[in-house]
């Protein structure tokens, strides 16, 4: 493994699967401040369709 494999994948990955430029509908993203992932996720909303929730 080294660092161009691993960007290789990572540009694989966001191709398949649209990065962060999701286009989705009727998906909520619900995340809460006590949730450690929640820094990972989605908690602001791009898509009126797809709003996302940050839960204090």
């Amino acid at each position: 493994y080294n660092v161009h494999l691993l960007g290789n994948a990572i540009e694989r990955t966001n191709t398949l699967y649209g990065g962060l430029h999701l286009d989705l509908t009727n998906v909520v993203y619900i995340h809460g401040s006590i949730d450690p992932w929640h820094a990972l996720g989605i908690t602001k909303s791009t898509n009126p369709n797809a709003p996302a929730f940050y839960i204090n």
